[in-house]
């Protein structure tokens, strides 16, 4: 990369939603009159993404610390992951349905978490199949998203502002004559928690050249990133796996300080 060049990886941090779900979680959880409080409870967390990575762990210990300070009664907690990012299709869907019949049979689930929006698509659509009536509480959706969802009764949760104008407007203020912005990522088609971005990019690209450099593989994308003309600043929304199907973790890039100056939100 040219060294006169200013580029900015913007990545969205969402801890705080991790502590308001779970309290959500556990208003629906603790509410219940004294004489109705079963003996235990139970709890499902349904991500959209794979197993593993960091937001997953620390949300699933804020939901775990928050709700067994919080009751009076042992909490039993369950864990699924959709793999959203990999998986999909009528027939993958059915698989995981029949999946969580077959395991869940002889459990009695008190509440669903859903982390992400095609968790609570998924739910949305299936949860008369598999936990009728049971609350469904969500967070990390967007608010552009969730205001388009015609909500089912029993729903409730928290939005995070996740836009990719915000992104841009940050990159502003590092790089105050910004003229180009390099999408780096899966493609967006394929993306979860990023999806949304698909609907803005006209309106970014009406103010900003867009430099498309999502699906490369990683030594093209090394060469196009080393190459990059100056005024540009970089949006990673993140690489799940390489176009070889090599997993990638989410701070795989951003430690990589001689792409230019990190910020995180």
């Amino acid at each position: 990369m040219n060294s006169a060049c200013n580029c900015l990886i913007v990545r969205c941090r969402c801890s705080i939603v991790m502590r308001i779900a779970a309290h959500l979680i556990a208003a629906v959880l603790l509410t219940a009159p004294l004489a109705a409080q079963p003996l235990s409870r139970s709890v499902l967390l349904l991500n959209q993404s794979s197993a593993g990575l960091p937001f997953n762990t620390a949300l699933a210990t804020a939901v775990r610390l928050t709700l067994n300070a919080a009751s009076t009664v042992p909490i039993s907690f369950y864990a699924e992951h959709l793999d959203a990012n990999r998986f999909f299709g009528p027939g993958y869907e059915e698989g995981i349905l029949s999946f969580f019949r077959k395991k869940y049979r002889d459990k009695t689930i008190d509440v669903v978490v859903v982390v992400g929006s095609a968790a609570l698509d998924f739910i949305a659509r299936r949860r008369a199949e598999l936990w009728p009536n049971v609350p469904v509480v969500f967070a990390a959706i967007d608010e552009a998203t969730i205001a388009q969802e015609a909500l089912p009764p029993n729903v409730t949760g928290v939005t995070m502002q996740l836009t990719l104008q915000d992104m841009v407007r940050t990159a502003n203020i590092v790089v105050p004559d910004l003229k180009r912005i390099a999408i780096v990522g899966d493609p967006l088609e394929r993306q979860t928690f990023y999806r949304h971005f698909l609907n803005e990019i006209p309106t970014v690209a009406a103010q900003h050249e867009i430099i498309n450099l999502m699906n490369f593989s990683i030594s093209e994308l090394k060469r196009r990133l080393g190459n990059l003309p100056d005024a540009t600043a970089v949006v990673y929304t993140g690489i799940i796996v390489t176009t070889k199907g090599y997993p990638m973790f989410p701070r795989s890039w951003s430690d990589k300080s001689r792409y230019g100056p990190i910020a995180r939100s």
